[in-house]
């Protein structure tokens, strides 16, 4: 019984967070976790699906342009998606598509303080994005990236694989008792 007290004020603050999101037009399902000042930034082009964490001050610089975010996704706080940008040859500053939106595929992890630029226009199943990542192009799926601008590191395969290995390997230290 206590530990259903516990969960009820955040179980309220997700509801209304959602109820935001869904009042600005967007689609998101019931079981996502986000910021009430994320939602706000909502619109009818964005769609979320289930069991999606959205961190905290994740700023959508344009939501000019359709962005879906596939389920068991993990957008950590503090990264900033930039879908468009400026014409400055124009004295207008058009805005520029250089995408037509943004895919993120099922079991994404984009970790803090990424950053996402407009090329991007697909983030594929399952890659990992580092901490402070700056996103320049589309993301396989099955990859690990990270830097400035973000490069591959490895792929999931070769993680398991390196992690086998040192598991099955002999140990440095035998002891005889």
């Amino acid at each position: 019984l206590i530990g259903l007290f516990v969960r009820i004020p955040s179980f309220l603050k997700f509801s209304y967070s959602r109820l935001v999101a869904r009042a600005k037009g967007a689609i998101v399902d019931r079981s996502v976790t986000i910021p009430v000042a994320v939602a706000k930034k909502f619109n009818h082009g964005v769609i979320v699906d289930s069991n999606v964490s959205i961190g905290y001050h994740v700023d959508f610089t344009s939501m000019l342009y359709p962005m879906h975010i596939g389920h068991h996704v993990i957008i950590g706080n503090n990264v900033s998606f930039i879908s468009s940008t400026h014409d400055i040859d124009s004295s207008e500053w058009n805005h520029i598509q250089p995408s037509k939106g943004l895919e993120i595929e099922p079991y994404v992890w984009i970790c803090p303080n990424s950053i996402i630029l407009p090329n991007v226009r697909r983030i594929g199943y399952g890659a990992v994005i580092g901490a402070g990542s700056v996103v320049t192009k589309d993301i396989l799926p099955m990859t690990v990236v990270g830097g400035n601008p973000a490069k591959k590191i490895l792929t999931i395969e070769e993680y398991k694989n390196k992690l086998e290995a040192s598991m099955n390997s002999s140990p440095i230290y035998e002891f005889e008792y």
